[in-house]
């Protein structure tokens, strides 16, 4: 009898294995798209099924409900920090920068609705607390605390202010964008020229305020 023929193993395809990280950006990716198809409240069901995995592959991959969403508000905190910084440049004057960075983000609730959702509360499963993900917060930030510092500090305003200012101005620009997506009470652009007229004369003013000198700034 001849050689008994070689059976190959059931299991992964023959190859080189796929890179783990680049594996997962294609999963984040292809929820991204489901999510964005199909709404905010999609079920992890749901999105195995866009994807082409079963549900605990899915589970194994990417977490939960939460995980996911936390995930994904990495990678769209990424997007936002590229576009905020070719929005608002290598400086020049406060009201163009600031305009352009507002609405940056404007329209990112804007035109990925279903995306922002899912992020900001569709996780887990509650009324919307007015806060946006973690990631999401702590990315932007550290961004915007990083370019004000670029300003204020030069001006010699009191430390810490950038930080501080950089928190407030991103919780309130996105407890007013999340009313306007509720309400559309205003045009797009007519939101973020309000936002701007709100945000722009704190800072001008900081800008323009004397540099304490002598005595007074080693005080501070």
């Amino acid at each position: 009898m001849g050689a008994a023929v070689k059976r190959r193993r059931v299991g992964r395809p023959p190859g080189p294995a796929p890179d783990p990280a680049a594996r997962r950006e294609e999963l984040l990716a292809a929820a991204e798209r489901a999510i964005r198809a199909n709404g905010p409240d999609i079920g992890m069901g749901d999105i195995a099924a866009e994807i082409g995995l079963t549900k605990p592959a899915v589970y194994r991959s990417l977490g939960d409900k939460a995980q996911l969403s936390a995930a994904l508000a990495g990678r769209i905190a990424d997007r936002l920090a590229d576009q905020l910084t070719a929005a608002v440049g290598g400086g020049g004057e406060i009201r163009p920068a600031v305009t352009a960075a507002i609405d940056v983000f404007c329209g990112f609730v804007d035109e990925d609705t279903n995306l922002y959702r899912f992020v900001v509360h569709g996780s887990v499963g509650t009324p919307h607390t007015g806060l946006p993900s973690r990631p999401l917060v702590a990315r932007l930030g550290r961004l915007i605390s990083g370019q004000l510092a670029g300003v204020l500090e030069p001006a010699g305003a009191a430390p810490g202010l950038a930080d501080t200012w950089a928190y407030a101005i991103l919780g309130g620009v996105f407890a007013a964008t999340e009313r306007w997506r509720r309400h559309r009470h205003v045009s797009r652009a007519e939101l973020v020229e309000q936002l701007a007229a709100f945000i722009v004369p704190a800072l001008e003013s900081a800008v323009a305020a004397p540099r304490p000198s002598g005595p007074e700034r080693a005080q501070r």
